[in-house]
Order: structure tokens, then C-alpha cells, then sequence
């Protein structure tokens, strides 16, 4: 017969009792029970009672039996241990971490292999056999003809699931470890020798001549870097975080603002710019220093803006000057890239974006000629800025005049526009405006030659946004060329950092005085330079729209200056972070040794050049400069 007993390990802290079938209705106090509860089998259910007994024993003898038993200890349990620890809520820092990097120029490589027809050739191949012994040598027979190839489409529909949290619980225990061991019987089987027989003979020998043409390959080099250490996760413990500095010249001002850059259009388009290379701030000079060498890292990119597709370019040039509303473009291309450079079937010309040293350019491709020497196939193209459709042979030949009275910027506003509603064009005038009277101009040619003709009579002439649909009026001498010593330039440049210089001196007459003149209805200015007796008369020069003092004023002013003894400079040098390429219409200070010039641009080209694996950007400008003024 089985026994169970209650052993208590140790002895209980504090006086307690051991109270078995106490449900609370009828307490029982001062009871002590000691004794065995003997049970025969394992699965009794059952209820036991016992009341005040000193001491007993309960024996079940049938297995039949069913109650239940209620066990309250009522110990206690008091604290034995306390483990404490000191924390606090760390306090959240930020780090940064800057990188510096630039777009790889995605260059595809054409591979061409020129091939012929191979001449076939009947071999012929013969074998003697006998019947060997069938019991020693098995044949296989297998048949087989080709398949049928079968195209098999596999659909699968998909939808994002929920991300829910699983938990998994496993209950175990330590098993039993039992060695188990492993037997195999195993005896020599029985070595037969096998004898194989093969007669053979010695082949024919068959020649086969495999040839393939190639020509010369186009090198392309592409490079990448990237800054690395080994990693190792935190320690435990206080970690102390080390403050990024911030890179030096970002290409952007933080701020919250959204700035935009021209007014608004029928172009909704939002347009990113780096701000450091669109220019100075006005009253700001950017002076490059001095430097014994000059680091540039130059990249150059050519893409079709309808799709995004990239261009190989072998070299690609930009040019513009002040008597030019829009930039000339020009590349040359693998042979392979005509697909990319042709129009559509609606017979527009591609649109093309060429990134230069971070500075993005639109241009529009209006030629293409090919150029195919042994091995090698070149695209010539040739094209220019975006503002080309608004001129012939894309913009139609229209009749331009003012049936009411307007400024010139409002006249200048109105050419942009069909029947009074926007093309999607802008204009930031710059010259002092004026007004024009009802009927007074007219106009006949495309949209381009009417602004123009409109900056002219100010005294301006236009130029075109690198990418936007907009167009700037600028005058063509912002200040007198005599008062430029006392002018803020917007670029200084040493000598230092300029790879070629050229400078070309010429003689033009001493104008000092002119007449300026409206046609039917205006004013008859006439214009002197100050301090001068005006002694020295240029020819006259008339135009519908002088019809104010201003405007006769601001045509004057290009007479007057440009006279004297000048000195056209032309520099070459790199497209640096801090210029970008120099536009024209901007003051340039040049520095060479004791000699300090001082001018306007008056033209700017940029050319990129890839050879033997490398990249060269350079950009050449031409300032005007005046000598004893």
C-alpha cells in the first residue's frame, strides 16, 4: 500500500496552523493534524472533512471513492531578499552623419561582333563492333525526340498582410540521455574480374577555321568610392556621442521656406536648384583664392527628359553671348544613341537635359549627322536652349501691337500669350520701366523677335533661364562704364586659377552725345555724357517705342559707353563649386599680379572632353573691359 506524507523542510517562521476543509462559514481554531493520507490509486476524486483530531489516519481502501480536498497552508511568505537598481531616462541626442557624393555617369557599353557564314563541312566517322557477351556487358537502349517547348503562364494575385505580432511558447524538459549503438554485419563479396574489349582506329583529322573581325573599342572608364570602417555594436554602458561637423559650402541654405526661384507659370512643374551655383546674393562678391593647385571633381551627364534615358556623350559644348536669346548646343554621341536623339512620330524635337559640374541645361536637338570610319560610328548633334520653340520654325510668324495703352513690361508680358491667355512664359524685367501709348507699336515675326525688339528699345537684350520657361531682360550697362571702379563685382578671379588668357584692344570713337527719337508719336532726347561738352555727335537713333525721357535715357546709355579704347579679355578655366559657369551680364574683377581689370561678361562657353579614360570640363568667358575712361 502506498503512502503519501506532508513534510515540511523547515520550520515555519511564525505560529500557524494546518487547517484541511476550512471554507470560512464555520472556523475552527486550535486544531492541529498529523497523520497520512494513504491513497491506492493516483486517480482517487474525492472530498475528505476532518475536524479537530489530535492525531489519525485515513485509509482508502476502494478506488470508488469521490471528494474533494481543500489544502490552505496559510503561510507566510516574507521577504527575503530586495534587488535594487539605479536608472533614469536617458535623454535623447540626435547625431548626424553627412556624406558627400555624386551621381556615377551610367555609360552603356555596345559590344559588335562582325561574323560570316562558316562553310559546312561533312565529316564522316566509322566504328567496327562485335556482339560482346551479353552476360557481362548490359546494353541500354533509350529513345528519345525533341520536346516540344511549351510556354506556361503563372499568375498570382497579392495583397500586403497585416504584420502581427506572434508569440510561441514551448514547454520542455531535459530529456534522458541514452547511448545508442549501431550495428551492421557485413562480410567480402566475391571479386569478378571483368574483361572489356574496344577496337578502335585512328581518326581523321578535320580542320575547322573560325574567324571574327573587330575593330577599335571605345574606352570608358567608370569610377566609384566610398568611405568604410569596421562596425561593432555598443557596449554597455554610458556612450558618448561625438557631434558631426556640418560639410563645408552645402549646396542649399537650411530652411524650412519653400523659395521659388521664378514667378509663377502655367508650368507647375517643381524644379530643384543648387543655390550656390546660380550666383552671388546681390552686394556679394565671390572671391576665389589664391591656390597653388586647384581640385575640381568634374562630372557631365547627358539625358533625354522624356524618359529619363541617358546619353553616352564623347564630348558636348554650350555657348551664349549677350546678343543671343538662347543657348547653342552641341555633343557628339556613339552611333548607337540615334534611337535616343530622333523625334517621335508627332514630330517634336527632343527635349535633352546636360548636367555639368551639378548645373543642369535644356536644350532641344535640332541636327544630327553621322560619321562612320573603320570601327567607329560618331553622332554629330547640334541644337539649342529650351526657348528655341518660340522662334521659327516652331513659333508661327504672328502681327505684335498694343490697341491700348501699356508699360513695356506689360507689352513684353502680352507677346507671351494667344489671344490674351499665357503660352507658360515668364519675364523679369530689369530695365526702368515706361509707357507706351495706345497704338503706337507693332510687330511682326514670332514671339522671340518681338520681346526682343521690346529689350532693345530699353536699351537690353534678353536671355533665357538655363531650364525654366522664363526669360530675363537685363540692361546691357547697368552702371557707366566710367563709374565701374566703384562697382561691387559679382566674381573675383585670379590670375592663378585661369589656364589661358587672351586680350584683344581695340579703338572705337569718343561718342559723347546723342540723339534718340520716337517714330510717329514720342520724344526727341537728346543725350550727353556728363562732363563732357558733348561736342562729339553719334549717329541718331530712332525707335516707335522712345516715347518717355526714361526710355530715351536708357537707349542713350549703350551709345555712350560703348566708345574709347577697350580691352576684350578672354579667360579659360575650370567650372569651380564656387562660380559655376558665369553667365553673361555679370561683373567680373581679374586679378593679374599688379594689374586689375575690371569688366562685364559679355560671353560664355563650356566644353566637356572624355579621352583615355578621362574628364575635362573647362569654361571660357569674355569680358569687356574699358581703358582710360
Amino acid at each position: 500500500m502506498a503512502s503519501t506524507d506532508l513534510v515540511f523542510v523547515a520550520a515555519p517562521l511564525t505560529k500557524g496552523d494546518l487547517v484541511f476543509g476550512d471554507d470560512g462559514s464555520n472556523p475552527i481554531s486550535d486544531a492541529v493534524v498529523s497523520g497520512s493520507i494513504v491513497l491506492v490509486r493516483p486517480t482517487l476524486r474525492g472530498t475528505a472533512t476532518l475536524g479537530v483530531v489530535a492525531s489519525g489516519t485515513i485509509t482508502l481502501v476502494r478506488p470508488t471513492l469521490r471528494g474533494e480536498v481543500i489544502y490552505n497552508t496559510d503561510t507566510q511568505r516574507p521577504l527575503t531578499a530586495t534587488a535594487r537598481a539605479r536608472w533614469q531616462d536617458a535623454a535623447p541626442q540626435p547625431e548626424r552623419t553627412a556624406e558627400r557624393w555624386q551621381d556615377g555617369i551610367a555609360t552603356p557599353h555596345a559590344a559588335r561582333a562582325s561574323y560570316a557564314d562558316a562553310t559546312s563541312v561533312r565529316a564522316s566517322y566509322r566504328a567496327r563492333w562485335t556482339d560482346s557477351d551479353r552476360s557481362k556487358r548490359p546494353v541500354v537502349e533509350s529513345r528519345f525526340q525533341d520536346g516540344q517547348p511549351v510556354r506556361t503562364g503563372a499568375r498570382q494575385r497579392f495583397q500586403e498582410a497585416l504584420r502581427m505580432g506572434n508569440s510561441v511558447r514551448q514547454r520542455f524538459e531535459e530529456g534522458v540521455r541514452t547511448h545508442r549503438a549501431w550495428a551492421s554485419k557485413f562480410n567480402d563479396g566475391l571479386r569478378t574480374p571483368n574483361a572489356q574489349r574496344s577496337r578502335f582506329q585512328d581518326a581523321i583529322p578535320l580542320g575547322v577555321v573560325i574567324g571574327s573581325t573587330n575593330g577599335y573599342a571605345l574606352k570608358l572608364s567608370r569610377g566609384w568610392s566610398g568611405r568604410y570602417q569596421e562596425a561593432i555594436q555598443p557596449q554597455p554602458g554610458r556612450t558618448i556621442l561625438i557631434p558631426v561637423k556640418p560639410p563645408v559650402d552645402p549646396c542649399y541654405t537650411p530652411s524650412g521656406d519653400l523659395v521659388f526661384e521664378a514667378p509663377w507659370s502655367a508650368d507647375t512643374n517643381l524644379v530643384f536648384i543648387c543655390e550656390r551655383h546660380v550666383g552671388p546674393e546681390p552686394g556679394e562678391t565671390v572671391v576665389v583664392p589664391i591656390r597653388r593647385i586647384y581640385t575640381v571633381i568634374n562630372s557631365a551627364t547627358l539625358r533625354r527628359v522624356d524618359g529619363g534615358v541617358l546619353i553616352p556623350t564623347l564630348s558636348m559644348s554650350l555657348a551664349i553671348d549677350a546678343d543671343s536669346w538662347t543657348w547653342g548646343f552641341t555633343a557628339r554621341t556613339p552611333g548607337q544613341a540615334l534611337p535616343d536623339l530622333e523625334p517621335g512620330s508627332d514630330g517634336k524635337p527632343v527635349e535633352v537635359e546636360a548636367t555639368i559640374n551639378g548645373v543642369a541645361y535644356r536644350a532641344i536637338i535640332e541636327g544630327i549627322s553621322r560619321e562612320r570610319v573603320f570601327g567607329r560610328s560618331d553622332l554629330n548633334v547640334t541644337g539649342r536652349g529650351k526657348a528655341a520653340l518660340l522662334d521659327a520654325p516652331y513659333s508661327p510668324v504672328m502681327t505684335f501691337g498694343n490697341a491700348f495703352d501699356r508699360t513695356a513690361q506689360q507689352l513684353a508680358n502680352d507677346v507671351l500669350t494667344l489671344g490674351g491667355v499665357p503660352i507658360g512664359w515668364d519675364v523679369a524685367w530689369s530695365p526702368e520701366d515706361w509707357l507706351v501709348p495706345a497704338g503706337v507699336w507693332s510687330h511682326q515675326g514670332s514671339f522671340v523677335t518681338a520681346l526682343n525688339a521690346i529689350a532693345g528699345a530699353a536699351g537690353g537684350y534678353v536671355q533665357p533661364h538655363r531650364t525654366g520657361k522664363s526669360f530675363s531682360v537685363l540692361l546691357r550697362y547697368p552702371a557707366k562704364p566710367w563709374e565701374w571702379g566703384d562697382v561691387t563685382p559679382d566674381y573675383e578671379l585670379p590670375a592663378s586659377v585661369v589656364k589661358k588668357e587672351a586680350v584683344v584692344w581695340t579703338e572705337k570713337a569718343p561718342y559723347n552725345r546723342v540723339y534718340v527719337s520716337g517714330v510717329q508719336v514720342g520724344v526727341n532726347g537728346q543725350v550727353t555724357r556728363e562732363g563732357t561738352a558733348g561736342d562729339i555727335e553719334a549717329p541718331m537713333v530712332a525707335n516707335a517705342l522712345i516715347t518717355t525721357a526714361v526710355a530715351a535715357r536708357q537707349r542713350g546709355l549703350p551709345v555712350l559707353a560703348d566708345v574709347g579704347r577697350q580691352a576684350a579679355v578672354s579667360l579659360q578655366l575650370p567650372v569651380l563649386p564656387e562660380t559655376g559657369v558665369i553667365p553673361p551680364g555679370k561683373f567680373v574683377r581679374y586679378v593679374d599680379g599688379g594689374i586689375t581689370r575690371i569688366g562685364l561678361v559679355r560671353s560664355t562657353s563650356a566644353s566637356v572632353e572624355r579621352a583615355d579614360g578621362k574628364l575635362t570640363i573647362w569654361q571660357t568667358i569674355g569680358v569687356e573691359t574699358h581703358v582710360n575712361v
